[in-house]
């Protein structure tokens, strides 16, 4: 989804995704919510403190896609 949507240049930035698919073997309405970097991320993911809590600094810079939270309800 984050290759293949959210960083197509044809996407409208925060738009999110569903469809109704098949998730583990079951039917259900799939969500996916794109996430941006903000000033609030890169303080956390950036920096000495950043080195503390997570494997690596941030990717990316403010605005830009930083990843994606997708929710599976099963019908």
């Amino acid at each position: 989804m984050i290759d293949g949507k959210f960083l197509a240049v044809d996407w409208k930035k925060g738009e999110t995704f569903s469809e109704m698919a098949n998730h583990d073997g079951k039917k259900a309405f799939r969500l996916i919510l794109p996430e941006y970097y903000k000033e609030g991320c890169m303080n956390c993911r950036g920096g000495e403190y950043g080195a503390k809590v997570h494997a690596g600094k941030a990717r990316g810079e403010v605005g830009e896609l930083g990843g994606a939270i997708s929710v599976a309800i099963y019908k």
